[in-house]
C-alpha cells in the first residue's frame, strides 16, 4: 500500500454546462471532491477555483480538456443546441477521453423552479 500521498495521481473531470446550470455544476463539483476525498479535480468553467482571476479563459478551458480523464456534460434542453457545449463535447472523443452525457434533464424539476 502506498503511504506517500504524492504517489497518488489526481483524477481529472471536465464538467460542461451552460450558464444557467452553474449552481448545479458547482454542486456536482463540490460533492465529487468531497465524496472522493479530494482525489478528484473537477473543472467547471464558471467556477473561480477552476479559472483564477487574471488568467486567459480559453487557455484554461483547453488545458482542462487536455488534462481530463472523464468529460461530463449536463444535457439540459438549453445546452444541447449551444455551440460551446458542442465544441467541448467534440473535444473529448478526439483525445479518447470517456464522455458521459446523461439523458437530457429538466432543470426546473431539479431546482423546483416553475419558470
Amino acid at each position: 500500500m502506498c503511504n506517500n500521498s504524492a504517489d497518488v495521481q489526481e483524477f481529472s473531470i471536465f464538467l460542461s454546462h451552460i450558464t444557467v446550470e452553474s449552481k448545479l455544476a458547482d454542486l456536482l463539483r463540490k460533492r465529487s471532491v468531497r465524496d472522493f476525498m479530494g482525489l478528484v479535480e473537477v473543472f467547471v468553467s464558471s467556477d473561480r477555483l477552476s479559472i483564477p482571476a487574471g488568467t486567459k479563459w480559453l487557455d484554461e478551458v483547453i488545458g482542462a480538456l487536455r488534462r481530463a480523464h472523464l468529460h461530463l456534460i449536463l444535457c439540459s434542453q438549453g445546452a444541447t443546441t449551444r455551440p460551446w457545449i458542442q465544441f467541448e463535447a467534440e473535444a473529448a472523443p478526439l483525445r479518447g477521453v470517456p464522455t458521459s452525457m446523461p439523458q437530457r434533464f429538466d432543470l426546473c424539476a431539479i431546482t423546483g423552479s416553475t419558470e
